[in-house]
Parts: structure tokens; sequence; C-alpha cells
């Protein structure tokens, strides 16, 4: 832990220089990061929001997991509560980071003003939340791309079976995570052009989208289009497994595969969300399937590139693009969600949802991808076939996009473990013609490349998977909450020389911010425990959910100890790293 002598946040700003403990050998790899500061505020609160989807991403995993996970939630309230927690653990990490303004999220400085155990715990969970995303993201972009491809040879029908199997899905997505690294690997600058071209793209596809929306013009339309299209492929004779009683029934010549998908899903327990009462506890829920389509776990996204932003030691430029990026893409994703649910009955929606969710009972029939839905309708929904072309080009880049941003944070992670000597130091290595640290990218590629494999283990279910990343962020962030509760006081004389404080009531509003963070993002982690049937999306917990974090916790703590004692024998006292921020 520190004395206050060892660490004084005013000096920050007077040269970056903090005093240092006597040693012998260099405690940091070197003398300067190597990272370049090349984003100003625009690129920061863009990089937020285009991490979240910028509204348009969000759209597909919101709607339909709301309606049947949580049917009796209020969309609206959930989504603003949501966002207010997402506002108060961003004021959080803004204190925190303008004071130690470094590449590497809440590591840097939990590592610092608590435990540097506790940090690096932490900030291994949030780096398996990302390998995770990394490996779904590139699963959710070869399932957008595999379709969109099918605008160009005639529709989706075209498309052989395999390649929207299992198997064909990770092969299209192994392919296209070269194309990230490649963006990854070429730097920042590279990258905020890059974002420029995906947020016009984007942009045009959300105009797009409402035209979309007003051609079909009400729910009775998009019944009598969407029956016109899907009854070919409930013409046969197929089988649907009711996941309830596990009874099957063989079905062909539906009439109105519209109203079949509804009847069918709530024979499956699917409860109709216009028959569904009000619940707090389910808009609760409604809280955590925000968090998950991206709107909390990418609410402190620019923390992990702190160290790369011009001004990065001002509180208010920090805490403009946080909430900057957040407020943007929130906004945009509720009135996006409730125009598309005011065309497209949500009793419909819901059913897809359930579809996706029992994928065995062989209820969804058309020639898509249902990960994809509600804009692979598009494809036939909209007036011209460009509008469909566009709107699968923004939703495939920003896919895409996410993968590559999953790999620039988690390389600045491991960047950051191995700069304090708790990796590799080759994992510091940068670029001298892209500035970017190109080990700690392949290292990260190649985990990705690894998790994204699981979907193979037999009983694969990424549900689970999900409920172990909703888990893992809400935690952090509660661990983030308590630390901002109690730093003012604890450490009084550090507080007082931040960059960023301020009081209500002779309370720190630092405080304040922490514990209403605590409030919400346990009340949030608790919903793994009273209602883990719509935690995070749908996502179960199972016995591979705890195994699979249990693994990732012992991982943490076995790395820590093993650096530590590594250089401890070397004749280092690694925790003389974590008494210095580290070299900008």
């Amino acid at each position: 832990m520190f004395t206050e002598t060892t660490l004084a946040f005013v000096l920050i700003r007077k040269g970056e220089k903090i005093e240092m403990t006597a040693t012998d050998k260099p405690i940091f790899v070197r003398r300067a990061s190597g990272l370049v500061r090349e984003m100003d505020l625009k690129d920061i609160i863009l990089w937020n929001s285009v991490a979240a989807g910028i509204g348009l991403g969000e759209v597909s995993f919101l709607v339909p997991y709301y309606l049947s996970l949580v049917p009796g939630a209020n969309f609206i309230l959930g989504g603003v509560l949501a966002l207010i927690g997402g506002l108060l653990i961003a004021a959080c990490y803004a204190h925190f980071l303008s004071a130690m303004p470094r590449s590497g999220g809440e590591y840097v400085f939990l590592s610092r003003l608590t435990h540097p155990l506790i940090g690096f715990f932490f900030s291994f969970s949030m780096a398996m939340l990302w390998v995770l995303a990394y490996a779904i993201n590139m699963q959710y972009s070869a399932s957008i791309f595999v379709p969109f491809v099918g605008n160009f040879i005639g529709g989706s029908a075209n498309i052989p079976a395999f390649w929207t199997s299992t198997t064909g899905i990770f092969l299209v997505s192994f392919v296209m995570s070269f194309a990230a690294l490649a963006v990854t690997i070429a730097g920042m600058r590279a990258y905020i052009r890059y974002q420029l071209v995906i947020t016009a793209i984007s942009a045009i596809a959300m105009i797009l989208f409402v035209i979309v929306l007003f051609n079909i013009g009400s729910q009775t339309n998009f019944r009598t289009s969407f029956n016109n299209y899907a009854i070919p492929y409930y013409r046969d004779p197929f089988i649907f497994t009711n996941p309830v009683t596990n009874q099957n029934t063989t079905y062909q010549n539906i009439a109105d595969p519209y109203q079949f998908i509804i009847d069918r899903a709530r024979d499956g327990n699917y409860q109709l969300p216009s028959s569904a009462s009000f619940s707090f506890s389910q808009t609760l829920g409604m809280m955590v399937i925000f968090g998950f389509a991206g709107m909390l776990t990418t609410a402190t996204f620019s923390s992990f590139v702190a160290g790369e932003m011009k001004r990065a030691d001002s509180g208010k430029r920090q805490l403009a693009g946080l909430w900057g990026g957040l407020v943007l893409n929130g906004v945009l994703a509720i009135a996006l969600s409730i125009g598309l649910m005011a065309v497209v009955n949500p009793d419909f929606l819901g059913a897809l949802g359930w579809a996706n969710f029992n994928p065995t009972s062989g209820l969804f029939r058309l020639p898509t991808v249902l990960l994809t839905m509600p804009f692979s309708f598009f494809d036939w929904l909209a007036p011209s076939p460009i509008f469909g072309i566009v709107i699968d080009l923004a939703l495939w880049l920003l896919a895409l996009t996410w993968a590559i941003m999953d790999l620039i944070v988690l390389s600045r992670l491991m960047f950051a473990w191995s700069f304090d000597r708790l990796l590799p130091s080759g994992i510091t290595h940068v670029s001298d013609r892209f500035k970017t640290p190109t080990y700690a990218i392949g290292a990260s590629w190649i985990l990705g490349i690894v998790f994204g494999g699981l979907q193979f283990v037999p009983n694969y279910n990424i549900a689970a998977l999900l409920s172990a990343a909703g888990w893992l962020v809400f935690t952090v962030f509660i661990a983030v909450g308590l630390t901002a509760i109690v730093f003012p006081f604890a450490k009084k004389k550090l507080y007082e020389t931040m960059p960023m404080k301020s009081s209500v009531a002779g309370i720190p509003v630092l405080s304040i911010a922490g514990i209403l963070s605590v409030i919400f993002f346990g009340a949030m982690a608790s919903v793994y425990i009273w209602g883990p049937d719509y935690a995070a999306a749908g996502g179960a917990w199972t016995n591979f959910t705890t195994y699979t974090l249990v693994f990732f916790y012992i991982v943490a703590i076995a790395i820590y100890a093993i650096a530590y004692y590594y250089w401890h024998m070397k004749g280092l006292d690694l925790s003389l790293a974590f008494k210095e921020i580290p070299p900008a």
C-alpha cells in the first residue's frame, strides 16, 4: 500500500514525475511507454459510442431479448436507469483517469490506490470480458456477412447451408479476423480515420432504417409482408420440438407463419409482452440486457486508451468523452428500438428472441441467421435492395469494429501489465512505424481465436459465456465504486491534490458517485442470483459459467504470484512499481 509521500498527484501536472523509492534496478521496463497521444475529444466520444454500436448496433440485441426474457419490463425506464448507472461509473473513472492518464483502464488506478493484486485481479477479469467479447463479435460479424453476401447472389436462399453452420461461420470469422488484426496494428491514427468512415456509414444506415420503418407503416402491413415472404419456407413438412415437453410435432403448409411463430413460442412458455403486467424486477433485468447490449459494458471504454488521448489529465475532458459517448448511444438505441416496436409487433419480436434461445425447436425456418434479426428482414422489406445492402454493410462493419476495439483494449491491458513486469517485458514492444504494441496485439488476437473455437466444445452455450461476461464487468464496476467511496477519506492528502474534485454538502462527488454506482451495479449483479434465466440477455447461469469464472480468477492470482516471486528472486521488489505512475 502507499504512504502518502510516495505518490503525489499534484506532481503529475508538473512534469509527470513522482518521487521514487531508491532501488538499484529499474522498476519499469523503460522510461517511456512509446504510445502516442492521437485522440482528441471528438475521437473519444465516437470511440465510446461506436463501441456500443451508435444505437443501431444495439437494437438487434435489445428488443428481441427484452421482449422474450423480460416481457414485464418497462423498456424506457430500464434504458434510462441503465444510462444513469453508466453515467455514475463513468464519473468515477473520469476522476481517477485525470489523475493517472495512462492506457490500461482500471488496472492503473486500482493497482495504485488499493493493492497491486486487487488491481490486477479485476483488470484481468475485465480482460477476459474483452476476450469473450472479441470471440462473440467476430461470430456476430460473420453471421451478418453471410446474408450480406446473399444480396449479391440473388438472396440469402442461394447461400449453401454450410456457410450458416457453426463451422462455416467460424471459418468466415477466422478469415475476417486478419482484417481486424491489420487495422489494429496500423495504429491509432489509422483507426481514427477508419472510425470516421464507420460513423458515416452507420449514420446513413440509421436514416435508411427509419425510412424502412415508415415504408412498412404499420404492424398489419409488416405481418402481410412477412407472410408473403415466409410461406414458401413453411410449406414442406417439418418438425417442431417443444423444449418444455420435448414433444415433436410435424407441421406443413402453414398459411400464417407470423402467427404460427408466436403460437409455438407461447407453447414453449413464452409470455406475450402484450399480456404481461409491469414488473420492477424484470425492469432491473432490462438494465442487465442494456448492459449486455453495450451501454454498460462500454461505459468506460476510453479508459483503456487514456494514454493515447490529448490533454488526458483534464477531468472535464475525460468526463465529456465518457458521458458524450454514453448519451449519444443511449438516446439513439432507445429511440430506434421504440420505432421498431411501433412497426413490428412486440409479441412477434419476442417470439423471434425465444426462437433464438431455443434453436433446436426448429421454429425458425427462414434462410438467414436468426442472430441478425430484425435487420435481416430489410433485405426483402426495404423499398429498394440498396437499403438492405447499406444497413447490412453498416451492421457488419460495426461488428467487425467491435472486434477491432476489443483487440485494441486487450493489447493495452497486456501492455500495462507487462510494463509493470507482471508479464514478460517483450510484450511492451512498440512498433517504430505504427506506434502500436504489436506483440501485445498479436497475443490478444491468438487468445481471441482460441476462445472463438469454444463453440465447437460439446454442449457449448454462448449464453453461459454472456452470463460470465456480464458478471465480470458488473463486479469490476462495484470494485471501482467501492474505491471511489473510501479514497477521499482514506487518502485525504492525495485526494486533495487530484486534478478533478468537488463536493456537495461537504461530501466528495467522487464518493457520492461511488455509493450510487455500487447500488446500481450491485443490484444488477444480484440478477445472476435471483433471475439467472434472463441475466445478460438469456445467459443462464450454468456450471460452465461458474467453471469459467473460477478458472479466470485462479489464473489471475497465479500470474501475479508467479511474477511477484520471480522478480523477488531477481532482487527486485515488484511492489515498488505500484508506488509510481507508469511513464507516459
